[in-house]
């Protein structure tokens, strides 16, 4: 098969999705010796894969003109199917000759936490994209039936691939996390947030929790929030100065993935309160890097974090607090959650998730 892919997510300063891109081409290095695939991207990109067949395709146009340009490369290459990782834009084009991925369907429910061009796209093609895509897959159960209930295609057509994490992920030495720790200024204790700063990883009341437990319980520890600026988070940082915090919360911006897995060791907890979550994966990160987590009972969080996170409503910030100060200060728990953390890692793989997404490839081929 001659199959394209969107990897624009994984190009520059990845995120979420661009991890999912990344995950994806490193399971299909593993398994796939047969197919050759066409890497769509906007930007020049690198990527070390030994032993998939493939080529990158770079086409530098702007917006829409980008996504009609690649579905005019579809028929010019001859391709057998596209998998459409990022947008909802070529699956209404192309129709049942991709799969799409869908990772969530926060810009319909949460429509109040995204720009409007995110939440006008997603409310104008999301429907039309989910029932002429050839299939789609999620990265979780509860991703899947929110796509079944609003767009109305069969639970059939869409098919749950759970993401996973990198190797490199694990817990490091002590050594390493006093150097990481020295490059980004960084206090021996804190807590850490890793995720875009924006409205749905829910910064603001995090903020407003940490300072409860600062105030009610006598807490010492640091917040370092890492990762990079998204849409509208100009609250998060006026907060943090109207509390009087701006010692006490770190902001590091985007990190690469070679300092993550120290900058995870070295935290007391990772506290993620997302509002809405396809995956999760900063979750699966620091269960591999042995770090105990607080994070939302919502979405996908719980269906991510089994029994192995201490599970907190995100909308309320005083039990935010108390499962913060649960953490960091009962050492038995925080024991018991890096054991179960560790058990939970194991259950992702995306040699796993790729196999899955070359079976889809083939059905889709054989339509």
């Amino acid at each position: 098969m001659r199959i394209g892919i969107d990897v624009r997510s994984m190009v520059g300063e990845k995120a979420g999705t661009g991890y999912y891109v990344y995950g994806l081409l490193e399971g299909l290095d593993k398994v796939d010796r047969e197919n050759e695939y066409f890497l769509y991207a906007h930007t020049g990109f690198e990527i070390g894969l030994k032993n998939l067949n493939y080529q990158k395709v770079v086409i530098s146009y702007p917006g829409i003109f980008w996504h009609l340009r690649v579905a005019l490369d579809f028929f010019r290459l001859n391709l057998n199917l596209y998998h459409s990782t990022h947008s909802l834009i070529i699956p209404t084009l192309l129709g049942r000759r991709t799969l799409t991925t869908i990772h969530d369907a926060s810009a319909i429910l949460f429509g109040e936490t995204h720009s409007f061009k995110v939440k006008t796209i997603g409310r104008l093609l999301f429907k039309a994209a989910s029932q002429r895509t050839g299939a789609i897959v999620t990265p979780s159960v509860a991703s899947k039936k929110d796509v079944v209930k609003i767009s109305g295609v069969s639970e059939d057509k869409v098919t749950v691939t759970y993401e996973a994490v990198d190797e490199s992920y694990r817990r490091v030495s002590p050594e390493e996390i006093i150097k990481v720790r020295q490059k980004y200024q960084l206090p021996e204790d804190y807590l850490l947030f890793n995720a875009t700063l924006e409205p749905r990883k829910n910064a603001v009341r995090l903020i407003r929790a940490y300072h409860q437990v600062r105030k009610r319980y006598g807490a010492e520890n640091s917040l370092v929030m890492t990762g990079k600026k998204g849409w509208l988070y100009e609250e998060i940082f006026g907060l943090v100065k109207s509390l009087g915090l701006e010692k006490e919360v770190i902001f590091t911006g985007w990190v690469p993935d070679g300092d993550l897995p120290a900058i995870y060791s070295g935290a007391s907890v990772l506290v993620y309160p997302s509002l809405f979550e396809g995956f999760g994966l900063s979750i699966l990160k620091a269960f591999a890097c042995g770090t105990p987590v607080v994070t939302s009972n919502v979405s996908s969080l719980p269906e991510v974090a089994g029994e192995a996170a201490v599970m907190v409503d995100p909308y309320d910030t005083n039990a935010l607090a108390e499962g913060i100060w649960k953490v960091i200060s009962e050492e038995k728990l925080a024991l018991e959650l890096r054991r179960k953390g560790y058990e939970q890692v194991k259950k992702f793989s995306w040699e796993k998730m790729a196999k899955e997404t070359l079976g889809i490839y083939k059905k889709l081929n054989g339509k």
